[in-house]
């Protein structure tokens, strides 16, 4: 999440002191900014998930977040369904 974090903020700087930049040159940084901020929009979104997993997988004893389509006796124990 650092890496994103300072990958954001360094576009943030890019746009800021890009003074000369003009025309297509703006158009092409400005296009580069949004698409690492939907790509970043992407990476919180799946880091949330996990989060939620985890905290799933904790409430109900298991030690670590289950991968989907995995069955063992502590997935039965906390009710998860292997997926086929």
């Amino acid at each position: 999440m650092s890496d994103l974090n300072n990958y954001l903020f360094e576009e943030i700087e890019n746009l800021q002191s890009g003074d000369d930049l003009q025309g297509e040159a703006l158009k092409a940084a400005t296009t580069k900014a949004l698409t690492i901020a939907k790509i970043g929009e992407v990476i919180v979104k799946n880091a949330s998930i996990q989060l939620k997993a985890a905290q799933f997988a904790h409430e109900y004893g298991v030690s670590s977040p289950i991968p989907l389509g995995i069955e063992d006796k502590e997935t039965k124990k906390a009710g998860f369904k292997k997926v086929n």
